[in-house]
């Protein structure tokens, strides 16, 4: 009776060794796997900043040329493009497509 405890112990022992191992092997492999992935992240991470620094820089020297070309219109270069100055001024409403509307305290 005491042999096959024994060979029974035995082999639940092997089993656990190996669970055990190969859970050691698990372990192992996704610790080198995520600590990659955090590597290329942090690679990705600093060429976005990168771009980030290049794409604000190229948006200031636009908002620069921006100003300029605002500054550069004025009366006489409509006047040099073919506009005038108009005599009567016409403003023009539209009508509600139901004639009349109604406001918040039901009013016409």
């Amino acid at each position: 009776m005491k042999r096959k405890t024994a060979i029974a112990t035995l082999n639940v022992q092997k089993r656990l060794f190996t669970v055990l191992l190969f859970s050691a092997i698990a372990l192992v492999v996704l610790y080198g796997f995520f600590v990659s992935k955090s590597i290329v992240n942090v690679i990705i991470r600093e060429e976005v900043q990168n771009s980030m620094v290049t794409i604000h820089s190229t948006t200031g020297d636009l908002e620069s040329q921006y100003i300029v070309l605002k500054n550069a219109i004025d009366v006489e270069f409509a006047y040099t493009l073919g506009f005038t100055d108009i005599a009567e001024k016409t403003f023009v409403a539209r009508k509600s497509p139901l004639g009349k509307s109604l406001s918040v305290n039901d009013e016409i």
